[in-house]
């Protein structure tokens, strides 16, 4: 019974914090953050898939180009 009030009193702490900080527009600009970084992430992925895939497109020309000489 000691856990269970603990841990609803951990709980409703927890409710607290983030609703202060959610009035103070915090997590606002948190969310604005994490969205910048996912589509940094996002874009060089991207990138580097493309160029990987340009050069895999461009080393199995070369192999073929060998073999039809």
């Amino acid at each position: 019974m000691k856990k269970l009030i603990i841990g609803a009193a951990i709980g409703a702490g927890m409710v607290y914090i983030v609703r202060k900080l959610q009035e103070e527009g915090f997590l606002d600009e948190l969310s604005n953050n994490m969205d910048n970084i996912a589509n940094k992430a996002k874009k060089n992925f991207n990138k580097a898939f493309n160029k990987t895939k340009y050069e895999a497109e461009n080393l199995k020309e070369n192999i073929q180009n060998e073999f039809q000489e």
